[in-house]
């Protein structure tokens, strides 16, 4: 009887942990006030509206603010509130965003795929199964998009549980491995890329 009160509890809520513990692992990496603006390199990334389905690009204002939004995984995390908006973790409709990157501007697409890791072979609890459901839908959904980009990095990171947020740095450096090891793919890959735009750009424009 226990077990059954403590399951449906657990069930009611609307999401498992407060926004502050992924906010404090951010704020480890994005100073509270950086501004979009204040970005050498441009960046965007994506949320969900969690009651309209809208897709939203974040570009501007405070980037700690727009990285959380997008980073708040739905039963997880709770929305982020942002104006008449809640807004959820983008990878609800957009996992590998090199449509996205298209769109502002990306001429040459390089997609850092995480989500493509082997699938668990040990699955604790109700939490783990519901993840690695959302994962196997995600690398269904991400195969156009894949096959949309110029160029893939794969960090070998499948070690890595959802909730270890504390090894990022980890992660980081399994990605810059990863991108070092596709450096001659890369180059391979942007000649092959201007060699088609210069004949495409001689053939229309004569």
């Amino acid at each position: 009887m226990i077990k059954k009160i403590n399951f449906f509890s657990r069930i009611r809520k609307k999401w498992l942990f407060e926004s502050q513990n992924i906010r404090d692992t951010i704020r480890k990496i994005i100073p509270e006030d950086l501004k979009f603006s204040d970005l050498k390199i441009p960046f965007a990334c994506v949320g969900v509206d969690i009651f309209t389905g809208e897709r939203i690009i974040f570009r501007e204002g405070n980037v700690l603010n727009a990285v959380l939004a997008s980073s708040s995984i739905p039963g997880i995390f709770p929305p982020v509130k942002q104006g008449r908006r809640f807004i959820v973790d983008g990878g609800i409709v957009s996992q590998l965003p090199v449509e996205e990157a298209r769109m502002l501007g990306g001429e040459f697409v390089v997609a850092v795929d995480v989500g493509n890791a082997r699938l668990s072979q040990d699955l604790q609890d109700g939490i783990d199964i519901l993840l690695q459901c959302n994962k196997i839908m995600a690398q269904w959904l991400t195969r156009k998009n894949r096959e949309d980009a110029d160029l893939i990095i794969s960090p070998s990171v499948d070690e890595i549980a959802w909730h270890q947020f504390s090894r990022f740095d980890f992660c980081i450096e399994k990605g810059k491995q990863e991108a070092i090891e596709k450096i001659s793919d890369l180059k391979r890959s942007l000649r092959k890329k201007k060699l088609k735009s210069f004949f495409s750009s001689f053939l229309f424009s004569h």
